[in-house]
C-alpha cells in the first residue's frame, strides 16, 4: 500500500502540465498584443512633446518679448534666446532651457525649406514675439530608417504632429 502512495507523488499530471501551459501561453499572447498593437508610442509621445516644448516657446516669446530658437543635437533638443552683447555689439544664441536628452534608439532630423539641417548647426527654428514661426517639419523616427513621425510647424504659429505617409 505505502508503494502505490508513493507512486502517485512522483511527478504532475496531464492536466496539471496542461494548465501551466495555458497560463504561459496567455501571459506570452497578451505580452505579444501590447507589443505589437503599438510599436511606435515611443515617436508618438516624442512628436506631441516636441509640438508642446514649441507651442510653450512660442507663448514665452511673446510674453517676455523675445526672440527665440529650438536647436537640435543628434541626442537632444533646447530652447535657445537671442541677447546682445553690448561689449561685442553683436546677437549671440544663448540656452533658456537644459537639453532634452532624446533616447538612443531615436532620430530627429529638421527640414527648413525642404533642406535638412545638419545636426549641431546653429539654431534655424526661430520663434517671434508676434508669434511668427520659421516654416519646418521635424521628422522622427529609427536611426537608417525612413521616419515613423512628423512635426509640421506653419508660418502662422500652428504646430501639429501626424504619422508619416508611407508611400
Amino acid at each position: 500500500m505505502l508503494i502505490i502512495a508513493m507512486q502517485k507523488l512522483k511527478g504532475f499530471t496531464l492536466i496539471e502540465l496542461l494548465i501551466v501551459m495555458i497560463i504561459i501561453s496567455i501571459v506570452a499572447g497578451v505580452a505579444m498584443i501590447t507589443l505589437n498593437t503599438n510599436p511606435h508610442k515611443q515617436y508618438e509621445t516624442l512628436a506631441n512633446q516636441l509640438v508642446n516644448f514649441i507651442t510653450l516657446a512660442e507663448q514665452e516669446a511673446m510674453l517676455r518679448p523675445a526672440v527665440l530658437s529650438v536647436a537640435f543635437t543628434p541626442h537632444s533638443f533646447q530652447l535657445y534666446t537671442l541677447q546682445h552683447d553690448k561689449k561685442t555689439n553683436e546677437n549671440a544664441w544663448v540656452p533658456a532651457s537644459k537639453a532634452h536628452v532624446l533616447p538612443a534608439n531615436i532620430k530627429i532630423s529638421l527640414k527648413i525649406s525642404h533642406e535638412i539641417i545638419p545636426a549641431n548647426a546653429p539654431p534655424k527654428l526661430i520663434i517671434t514675439p508676434s508669434n511668427d514661426l520659421t516654416p519646418f517639419v521635424i521628422l522622427i523616427g529609427k536611426p537608417n530608417e525612413n521616419p515613423y513621425y512628423q512635426v509640421i510647424g506653419k508660418a502662422s504659429g500652428e504646430v501639429t504632429s501626424e504619422m508619416v505617409q508611407t508611400k
